[in-house]
């Protein structure tokens, strides 16, 4: 805590990278309460929104921290519901405290890593897509794994299942490569 602020350290999974998030005591509050998992008296504002999601069949699928403006890091948070794929603007502290209820991925791009370690701005990267949509052949088969298991716990089994094809796939070629 530094004058009222939080450090939010979010860790890349892949490397020893760190993002420092500045966010507010409510939002540290309630991100701290799920990892500790400390139940609230009454229903804060981010299990109001998991409550509302659940009751109305809304898949919350991942947040990207995909902005990074005026010293603010700013998300996109992926739902799937009745009317199909919505994307959300939010900000990044409430994305995660909403992230870590529905136990969903958070992601980021690379230029918000640098532009982070530089300081610079940024806006949206209107390339960025997000793994369910992409190529699973651009991951690793350890990546893949990684999210098989993230996919698997948020039972999200139509992505989960061409996870394990893909993983499938690629330790069958390895086996036929080995008997070459």
């Amino acid at each position: 805590m530094q004058t009222g602020a939080y450090v939010l350290l979010l860790a890349d999974m892949t490397s020893n990278r760190r993002l420092p998030i500045m966010i507010g005591p409510a939002e540290a509050q309630s991100i701290a309460m799920v990892l500790e998992n400390v139940n609230a008296t009454r229903p804060m504002t981010h299990d109001l929104f998991r409550s509302f999601c659940e009751a109305f069949d809304v898949h919350f699928t991942e947040v990207v921290i995909d902005r990074f403006v005026n010293g603010n890091f700013l998300s996109s948070i992926y739902l799937n519901g009745p009317k199909g794929l919505q994307v959300l603007d939010a900000r990044t502290s409430d994305a995660v405290a909403l992230a870590i209820r529905f136990s969903a991925p958070i992601y980021t791009l690379e230029s918000i890593m640098e532009a982070a370690e530089k300081g610079d701005n940024l806006t949206t990267d209107e390339n960025f897509v997000p793994p369910h949509e992409q190529d699973l052949s651009d991951f690793s088969i350890d990546e893949l794994k990684d999210m098989l298991d993230v996919y698997v716990e948020k039972e999200e089994f139509d992505f989960a299942s061409r996870l394990r094809d893909e993983i499938q796939k690629r330790e069958d070629e390895k086996d036929t490569q080995k008997l070459n």
